[in-house]
């Protein structure tokens, strides 16, 4: 047996653990590093906002979207939003997260750089 150490709290099941939510919503777990292959450098800032809890026996769903693409001189940023809820739509995770690219990727085209 299991013991719901969280239950004096009020939560009614065992807390999943704050970094097995987002590693959810990955960018680089999806096919958006496939998109920009090379282009892709690393990430330079992430911003995130934990909702709700999330407990054992939840199934999580993220989305991701582009948010913004910030061309520069030879490089660009892609701010990449990312939202996680659960089997009744609950959302637990708010997240944005700055990519630095070698080109801009633009709204519309396909993900392609340039």
């Amino acid at each position: 047996m299991i013991w719901n150490i969280a239950g004096p709290w009020g939560h009614p099941g065992l807390l999943a653990h704050v970094f097995q939510v987002p590693i959810q919503s990955a960018a680089g777990a999806g096919v958006f590093p496939h998109l920009l292959g090379a282009a892709m450098i690393g990430f330079i800032e992430q911003s995130s906002r934990f909702l709700k809890p999330v407990y054992t026996g939840d199934t999580l769903y993220p989305m991701l979207a582009i948010l913004e693409s910030k061309p520069q001189c030879s490089t660009g940023v892609v701010v990449v939003g990312s939202t996680i809820h659960n089997q009744a739509v609950n959302w637990f995770w708010k997240v944005n997260n700055a990519i630095w690219s070698a080109g801009a990727i633009r709204k519309g085209n396909g993900g392609r750089h340039g």
